[in-house]
């Protein structure tokens, strides 16, 4: 089942927010609304209060000012974040690097045939 982007997102942007050391002030003034910084405080305020419902448009715009994708947002705290999957991948690769072949546990002319 699809998430649609506006049920319950803005107690999770509010989480976000916070992981990344932002303020709400700080946040509205990345967030690129056709609003002023004063409206979009408040509108930011309202609904990460659950007093709003988000909108496509606030949901993209704080998924962007966050450096994450809108389905991330969405998906809240049991979806994967967009950059912890990236650093998880380059882990990945990395190790992918070492992998070296097995080697035996014994050494030579110890081992059993």
């Amino acid at each position: 089942m699809a998430h649609s982007p506006t049920v319950s997102v803005g107690p999770w942007i509010a989480v976000l927010r916070g992981r990344r050391h932002l303020t709400r002030w700080a946040l509205a003034d990345l967030l690129d609304l056709p609003v002023d910084r004063a409206v979009t405080f408040a509108l930011l305020t309202k609904v990460e209060a659950g007093v709003l419902t988000a909108s496509p448009a606030l949901v993209a715009a704080c998924a962007k000012a966050m450096g994450t994708s809108d389905a991330a947002l969405v998906a809240g705290p049991h979806g994967p974040d967009d950059q912890l999957a990236a650093l998880m991948a380059r882990i990945g690769a990395g190790l992918d690097l070492l992998d070296l072949p097995p080697t035996r546990m014994c050494g030579p002319g110890r081992c059993p045939s």
